[in-house]
């Protein structure tokens, strides 16, 4: 009887750490968001601690990696006095409205391959896969003018098509 319930404990404890890494990863997600407004703004951490009336070590704990007094509610506001709404949406959504976005009659998610022209067809994946490697090899640029010319034309490209 002990053997189960060391199993089922052991079981609790994987649950309990896959739940708080999900905790963590969702408050990354929001202190890097936070901190890239800050940076978008030219603010530091005492600009924003005058705007939200705290003190600086108190926006330093919230982004800290100990930041367990960050609720929704200090998000909200933070986001607000940077001169912003927050979005919560799932993966699945975010996928969802991406495909519409894109396009694609089928909004469940599917494979997306960069730099590809639309004369590029699609056939069996074992095609496909010989075909990318082909056209990575051609395109291959060969220094680092070379790069950024590509990545201009990128650009240009993305541009174009905006």
């Amino acid at each position: 009887m002990a053997n189960s319930k060391e199993r089922g404990n052991r079981g609790d404890d994987k649950v309990d750490r896959e739940t708080r890494m999900a905790e963590e990863r969702f408050l990354l997600m929001a202190q890097v968001e936070m901190q890239r407004l800050l940076n978008d703004q030219g603010l530091k951490y005492k600009d924003l601690a005058l705007r939200l009336e705290v003190s600086e070590a108190r926006i330093s704990q919230m982004f800290g990696d100990d930041a367990n007094n960050l609720t929704i509610r200090s998000i909200a506001k933070i986001f607000h006095k940077l001169g912003e709404k927050p979005v919560i949406m799932s993966k699945t959504a975010f996928e969802r409205r991406l495909a519409e976005a894109r396009g694609a009659s089928d909004p469940a998610p599917v494979w997306v391959m960069a730099g590809l022209t639309e004369a590029f067809s699609v056939g069996p994946c074992t095609q496909v896969v010989k075909r990318i490697t082909n056209v990575r090899e051609m395109s291959k640029p060969a220094n680092g003018s070379d790069w950024a010319a590509a990545e201009n034309a990128v650009e240009a490209r993305r541009a174009d098509a905006a």
